[in-house]
């Protein structure tokens, strides 16, 4: 019989100290995961990269007052209301209910919650990290208020319709489809209703200086954007419509958008994207006339020339040099005109550059280059122009120069070496050693 142990067994389930009991403080490791997990809820992402709704719990209070103003403005707008994301069908019938005994809100009043929208996208900042924060708020959103403007008629309210347009193609910009260009799509539609209202009714609705074209409003990112959907709905016109690269009125409606975006660009400091977007849709004729008064023109045709050198199509070839030559004489700078002007053999360029230039000395480095080419101009009332155009006087300059740098005589050796001056007879028998052989060399 084995033998009998007088202890019980203990329970230690209840006597085992927790560290909540003890309140032991967390190690360093749990309190880095603890704020990664906040830090994750709050940007709204998941494992796969997408974004996720942003829970409201995670908000701050004026993240949370941001988001219910927009949300009630969506409502006031579409006359959709929208739920808490755990309400229950008996809350949902209840909101639904309410919104309906409401009954729609007027144009007015839905033109306020509009303008209260494309204010608070224009006036949000951001970081080169994160998405402004109206942008994430609308994201839910953003195809209940594609379905209202594609529902609504533009004829019963044509500013709002214009201005919910506007805010859509702003939207659009991260939430919409690449491949559909719709950000393009919506400010295409917005710009031709606003064309039939007119200048003064296309401002008004109580959003104060509100201007249509002005898309410095909602900042550089959209006016970029636009850009680049520009170009593939150009390319797809020609390439898939057959429409004529040349006909004007073929891209009329994305033409007057770009004769917004290229002056935009060139205040800016974005020369660069201005001359890419003309290129694309084949205009850089109209740089000039687009580019304004206070443009860095010495930059714009730095890259014009630059990108010409990259060109094997003639006709894209005399199209960007001629654009540089009417940027540099249009301000002034007839020396860089006259080079444009002989790259491309455009003789008959050369006497009126010739002729708009007033400032002597420059005129003389224009005829000093001509003479360079070999250039058959003449400069008829002129003499000592004609002469250096003719090279009359190039053969005594290089006497001259050559007096100036005292290689008029032939030297010996021991006058180019000078080792009379060497300080250490080795050195100087190293150089009489060497004399020698490159006297040899050169002759």
């Amino acid at each position: 019989m084995p033998p009998s142990d007088d202890k019980a067994p203990t329970d230690t389930s209840d006597t085992t100290p927790t560290a909540d009991a003890v309140n032991v403080p967390p190690t360093d490791e749990e309190a880095d995961k603890k704020k990664k997990k906040v830090k994750f809820v709050k940007n709204g992402a998941k494992k796969g990269g997408k974004d996720e709704d942003i829970q409201s719990d995670a908000l701050s209070d004026e993240d949370r007052d941001l988001k219910d103003r927009l949300e009630q403005c969506v409502t006031t707008v579409t006359g959709i209301p929208i739920f808490p994301p755990d309400a229950s069908d008996a809350v949902k019938a209840e909101i639904s209910a309410a919104e309906t005994a409401k009954g729609p809100a007027s144009t007015e009043i839905r033109l306020v919650a509009l303008n209260s929208i494309a204010t608070e996208l224009r006036t949000a900042t951001s970081s080169m990290t994160a998405v402004p924060k109206p942008l994430k708020f609308l994201r839910p959103h953003y195809r209940t208020l594609c379905d209202y403007y594609a529902g609504t008629a533009a004829a019963s309210a044509p500013l709002f319709h214009a201005r919910l347009g506007d805010v859509l193609s702003v939207l659009s910009m991260t939430m919409g489809d690449p491949d559909g260009r719709e950000s393009l799509r919506y400010k295409l539609s917005s710009m031709a209703e606003y064309g039939e209202m007119g200048e003064e009714a296309a401002g008004g609705g109580g959003a104060g200086d509100y201007n249509y074209r002005d898309l410095g409003t909602w900042g550089h990112e959209y006016s970029r954007s636009l850009a680049g959907e520009i170009g593939r709905e150009y390319s797809h016109r020609v390439n898939e419509e057959g429409a004529d690269p040349d006909d004007d009125l073929a891209f009329a409606d994305i033409l007057s958008l770009v004769e917004v975006i290229v002056p935009f660009h060139v205040r800016h400091n974005a020369e660069v994207e201005a001359v890419d977007l003309l290129v694309e849709v084949q205009r850089l004729g109209r740089l000039p006339e687009l580019a304004g008064e206070g443009a860095d023109h010495g930059r714009i045709c730095l890259y014009v020339v630059r990108m010409a050198d990259f060109t094997s199509d003639p006709e894209d070839l005399e199209e960007m040099l001629g654009t540089a030559m009417e940027l540099y004489r249009k301000n002034d700078k007839y020396f860089d005109a006259l080079r444009m002007a002989l790259r491309m053999g455009n003789e008959s360029a050369v006497p009126e550059l010739l002729a708009q230039c007033t400032d002597v000395a420059e005129k003389k480095q224009m005829c000093v280059l001509l003479g360079r080419h070999r250039s058959p101009h003449r400069v008829e009332d002129d003499e000592e122009l004609d002469a250096i155009v003719g090279n009359e006087h190039l053969s005594s300059q290089f006497l001259a120069l050559g007096r100036d740098l005292d290689v008029s005589d032939p030297k010996a050796p021991e006058d180019i070496y000078k080792s009379h001056l060497a300080e250490t007879a080795g050195f100087s028998r190293r150089r009489d050693a060497s004399g020698s052989v490159d006297s040899t060399r050169a002759n």
